[in-house]
C-alpha cells in the first residue's frame, strides 16, 4: 500500500538524541531558506537538509537524525502528492476547481438539490465513471487514512514544536495542514458525487 508505506509515522513519536541538546530555534539553518520555508511540510522541498548533511564535522548521531528527517519530509511530501494525485485522476483538476465553486454558489443561494456539475453542464473529464464503487471505496479509505495522520500530527503542539527546535523544518512549527485539509476536501467531494450519482444508487444505504 503506497498510503501506508509513505505515512510518516515516526514524527509523531520521534525524541531527540540522548545528550543532544534542543536548541530554541532550529541550528545550522542558512537565513536565506527560512525566508522559503513557512512550516508546511510539502513545498518547498527540503533543501537545508542537505546543506546541513554536507557539513563533515557534525557529529555521526546529529548526521543520522538529520537523514531520518529528510526522509520524514520527502514521505509528506509524497503523501501530498498523492492526495493531489487521487484528486486529478478522479475528477480533473478543472473540474474540482469548478464544483467548488458550484457548491459555494449553491450553499449561499440555498440551492441545495442540484447535483454537482448541473450547474455548468460540463461533461466529466475525469476517472470517475470509470471507476468502480471498490475502487472508490479503496481511494476514500486511503485518504481518510491521510487525514487521520495529518490532523493527529497537527494536533499534537508539543510534538510540532520538538520537531521544529530540533531542526526538522523552517522557521517555524511544522504542519501538515495541506495534507490534512486537501485529503478531506477529495474525501467529501467523491463521497458528494456518489450521493447525486442515480447510476450508483445502491451505494447511498452505504
Amino acid at each position: 500500500d503506497v498510503f501506508s508505506s509513505t505515512t510518516p509515522s515516526q514524527l509523531l513519536v520521534w525524541k531527540p538524541v540522548h545528550g543532544h541538546k534542543v536548541d530554541s530555534r532550529p541550528p545550522s539553518v542558512d537565513p536565506s531558506l527560512l525566508l522559503e520555508i513557512d512550516g508546511d511540510i510539502g513545498y518547498p522541498p527540503p533543501r537545508h537538509h542537505s546543506h546541513r548533511l554536507g557539513n563533515s564535522q557534525e557529529p555521526a548521531s546529529q548526521a543520522e537524525q538529520q537523514k531520518l528527517f529528510s526522509v520524514l519530509a520527502v514521505k509528506c511530501i509524497v503523501q501530498l502528492e498523492l492526495i493531489q494525485s487521487i484528486d486529478n485522476i478522479v475528477f480533473y483538476p478543472a473540474t474540482s476547481k469548478r464544483e467548488d465553486a458550484e457548491t459555494l454558489a449553491r450553499a449561499q443561494n440555498n440551492n441545495v438539490h442540484k447535483s454537482p456539475g448541473e450547474l455548468s453542464g460540463k461533461g466529466d473529464r475525469g476517472m470517475y465513471t470509470s471507476l468502480s464503487l471498490h475502487h472508490l471505496y479503496t481511494l476514500l479509505d486511503c485518504l481518510l487514512q491521510a487525514h487521520r495522520f495529518a490532523k493527529n500530527f497537527n494536533s499534537n503542539g508539543e510534538q510540532r514544536n520538538l520537531l521544529w527546535k530540533s531542526g526538522f523544518i523552517g522557521n517555524a512549527k511544522p504542519n501538515l495542514l495541506k495534507q490534512e485539509t486537501q485529503s478531506l476536501s477529495c474525501c467529501l467531494r467523491i463521497m458528494f458525487r456518489l450521493y447525486f450519482d442515480k447510476t450508483r444508487a445502491d451505494c447511498w444505504k452505504e
